[in-house]
């Protein structure tokens, strides 16, 4: 049954407290079973402002992390991979492998 507007506005308010408390966006998102996109419009209709980080300044940060369980053979998932670096999203750090891989930084096996 959907939620009424009163519920659907309760539960962005929850969602962007949760922000506020310091759960990463990927996280909320994860725990309400909504997109990021939602968590973030929730933020934005709550007052919260999200922290200004740039995604691409980040880059050789997430080159290390993917090398780092390529060499010790962790078995990481791309999703673990971004929680560990503060939440950043799957899509970002596969962006970063694929990159890697065509440039022979890192190895496809």
């Amino acid at each position: 049954m959907p939620l009424t507007h009163r519920e659907a506005r309760k539960r962005r308010l929850r969602m962007a407290e949760a922000v506020r408390r310091g759960d990463s966006i990927t996280r909320v998102a994860a725990n309400f079973q909504v997109t990021s996109r939602t968590v973030r419009y929730a933020c934005d209709e709550h007052g919260v402002q999200l922290e200004k980080r740039p995604v691409h300044g980040r880059t050789l940060v997430i080159l290390a992390a993917l090398l780092d369980a390529r060499k010790h053979k962790t078995g990481e998932t791309l999703e673990a991979i971004g929680e560990r670096l503060g939440g950043l999203p799957k899509q970002r750090i596969s962006q970063v492998a694929m990159e890697a891989v065509r440039l022979g930084l890192l190895s496809v096996t």
